[in-house]
């Protein structure tokens, strides 16, 4: 990024400084190797959204929409288009990029209990964990992502000062046993998001998407046999047209089926979740 940011080459989207995240997407894009690639990703509804900004900004703590989830890549559909750059440089970046992925690993080895899960209250940038280390001993914080001038091309866009890692922990960890020493909150907290998850279900609002379209497909093959019986159509229209049809009612029944035992797993886990559980007791 540096290198990049000294030529004044600008991102993709005029900015005149790079992100890391940017460079990542553009090595690991085929189309600079000649092979244009559709359908990479998809749209879940099972994967739990991560708490981004927008949504911190907005006084949620979880999006509803859809995650977009990457697909493998043999189900992408490439098309030829002219490459920028040869089929062996491509291979050694994403070789590169595999190396650095397995290296980095290495690097989070001392345990965190709040890593990923900090938000600032300032700005709503998520904390990230950090180190500093003297002559004797490491001391671990969290840093606000806001407070990073270079990520940002105006400068930093958060002066929050970063906080010492055990110290939060410390104080969380000792608010979370004095939570569980108390069954009762503990049940009213499980009854309170069992509700919730009953009433903003998303397999619920699928199955009602996919109840309607199978409506819809189920009144146009009746449409046709009525045009065909009053002569409106004739058998060979009929016969192109009905195929498809019936593939579609075809594969809409099988994913309502599917959903149905998904959502029926869903309640029978519920129900466990409802039931009081005897928290045990400290130890002797």
């Amino acid at each position: 990024m540096p290198l990049l940011d000294d030529r004044d080459i600008p991102t993709p989207t005029g900015k005149s400084c790079w992100d890391r995240s940017t460079v990542w997407g553009i090595l690991r894009n085929p189309a600079y190797a000649g092979r244009a690639a559709f359908g990479k990703t998809a749209r879940s509804h099972d994967v739990r959204p991560a708490a981004s900004r927008p949504v911190r900004l907005a006084g949620k703590a979880r999006s509803t929409n859809p995650v977009t989830i990457e697909r493998d890549p043999a189900c992408w559909i490439q098309i030829p288009v002219p490459a920028i750059i040869d089929e062996a440089t491509f291979e050694l970046a994403a070789r590169k990029l595999a190396d650095n992925k397995r290296f980095a690993g290495r690097k989070g080895t001392v345990p965190s209990l709040l890593k990923g899960l900090l938000a600032c209250q300032r700005c709503s940038y998520a904390y990230y964990r950090t180190s500093n280390t003297t002559s004797k001993h490491t001391l671990y914080y969290y840093r606000c992502l806001g407070t990073d001038a270079w990520r940002y091309e105006h400068g930093a866009r958060c002066d929050a000062r970063p906080v010492r890692a055990d110290q939060v922990d410390a104080l969380v960890w000792d608010h979370i046993m004095r939570l569980l020493s108390d069954p009762t909150l503990v049940q009213d907290e499980l009854d309170r998001r069992v509700s919730q998850l009953r009433v903003a279900n998303p397999a619920t609002a699928q199955r009602t998407r996919l109840e309607r379209d199978l409506t819809r497909t189920s009144t146009g093959i009746a449409r046709l046999v009525q045009a065909y019986q009053e002569q409106l159509l004739t058998l060979d229209e009929l016969r192109a047209r009905m195929p498809d049809l019936r593939k579609r009612e075809t594969s809409l029944r099988a994913q309502l089926d599917t959903l149905d035992a998904h959502l029926v797993d869903q309640e029978t886990h519920l129900k466990l979740a409802q039931k009081p559980h005897k928290l045990p007791g400290p130890p002797a």
